[in-house]
């Protein structure tokens, strides 16, 4: 489950593209049953669409859905940055400095101009927010927010690999944040989030999706 949904949001498989279940158990050295299982899972969280006696289909992606997706971001994970702030400890900031530090290296190494650099920076950028939020009281709300930013993955590769990678400005915009949250000001820290999270919206330029699925 976990390796198709990272491949699925790395842009293995494109939206849309039919998921056979033979090929994927050989690609994947497993049995159907775990695979369909897999599959199943993947299709209660929107990854992949199922139809009865069809089989599965990657989930398609749209301009409504993203804007739905940026909203509820903006709502759920700054209430969850907040309330992390306020549990936070020192190893939770240790942490959070830790996962800054591996971002910071893989924005340099995007120089490189390829799909693993790319790949790479956005397993770290989305370890630095899940540790931001690490010490919220709610696992629910950490959940809510693990699985729009997955499902945000889908959408930032796409642009990526049409031409559009993150520059100086994603850069800054992390650095501000990162010292808003181990200064543990909450209300800042929350306010350049929302900052971030609209400018990167803003820079994708997703008028190239279609309105709806």
């Amino acid at each position: 489950y976990e390796r198709l949904r990272e491949d699925i949001g790395a842009g293995r498989y494109e939206p849309d593209t039919k998921l056979r279940i033979e090929e994927l158990c050989k690609t994947y050295k497993i049995g159907a049953s775990p695979m369909r299982e897999a599959l199943s899972r993947l299709a209660e969280g929107n990854f992949v669409i199922s139809e009865p006696q069809r089989g599965y289909w990657v989930a398609p992606i749209s301009l409504a859905e993203y804007q739905d997706l940026i909203n509820q971001r903006l709502n759920l994970e700054t209430s969850a940055l907040v309330d992390s702030i306020e549990h936070g400890d020192v190893e939770w900031e240790a942490t959070v400095v830790a996962a800054y530090h591996r971002l910071a290296r893989a924005h340099a190494q995007l120089a490189d101009g390829t799909p693993d650099s790319f790949t790479a920076w956005a397993r770290e950028d989305r370890a630095v927010h899940l540790a931001t939020i690490a010490n919220c009281s709610s696992p629910w709300l950490k959940r809510f927010c693990h699985l729009i930013l997955n499902q945000l993955a889908r959408y930032h590769r796409q642009r990526y690999l049409s031409g559009v990678a993150p520059g100086d400005q994603t850069d800054q915009e992390h650095a501000r944040f990162m010292r808003a949250v181990v200064e543990r000001d909450a209300e800042k820290a929350a306010t350049l989030l929302k900052k971030h999270v609209r400018a990167v919206a803003r820079r994708l330029a997703t008028d190239h999706l279609p309105a709806s699925p």
